[in-house]
């Protein structure tokens, strides 16, 4: 009676594990993809699932491999400030929201890149930029959104990372960096010149 008990144990746990179509966190609620450029979208399956990823007209189909993984393209999609569903379908369903089209910038560098455009860091407390009372209360751009990678050392490339998308808000915009910030808001800024 144990063993058989066991057994149903493992493979019902098996079967939940394996059913799961998986994003990295960079696929999420609130992400702003790439425009003019064919959107690369990738995860981890059950080999042989199919998967098709849906959004903005498009719905594109591929199937996981042998090795647990997945990769499609979308065609190149124009800019919109319009938050739209995105839909990854396996076994099962993910579903993210407020997703927008346009600029994607990867701002990274050395210590200056951490400057926060607010106080309450330690490491930090003299380094904020002129003026933050001002910037945190104005500071709402619900199409200026951040993917804040938390500091990591790892001797190989990760295959995900401890992040989530984020609206700028005078909530969220404290410890982000100062000068990727600024630099998104002058996007911004010319964008509704």
């Amino acid at each position: 009676m144990k063993k058989s008990s066991l057994a149903l144990l493992f493979a019902a746990a098996a079967a939940c594990s394996a059913s799961a179509v998986s994003l990295p966190r960079v696929f999420g609620n609130g992400m702003v993809l790439q425009r003019g450029m064919p959107l690369p979208v990738w995860g981890t399956g059950e080999p042989g699932e199919a998967v098709s990823v849906s959004f903005a007209g498009q719905n594109v189909s591929t199937t996981v491999g042998e090795d647990g993984k997945w990769k499609l393209f979308l065609a190149p999609l124009t800019a919109s400030g319009t938050g739209a569903e995105f839909r990854v379908s396996g076994n099962d369903e993910k579903v993210f929201g407020d997703v927008v089209v346009g600029e994607v910038w990867f701002c990274s560098g050395q210590s200056n890149m951490e400057f926060p455009v607010g106080p309450g860091l330690p490491w930090a407390r003299s380094r904020v930029i002129k003026d933050s009372e001002r910037e945190i209360a104005a500071a709402n751009h619900p199409l200026l959104r951040h993917f804040n990678v938390a500091r990591k050392i790892s001797a190989v490339p990760l295959s995900d990372v401890d992040a989530k998308w984020e609206r700028t808000t005078p909530e969220t915009i404290v410890p982000q960096s100062a000068v990727a910030y600024t630099f998104g808001e002058t996007l911004l800024t010319c964008r509704s010149a």
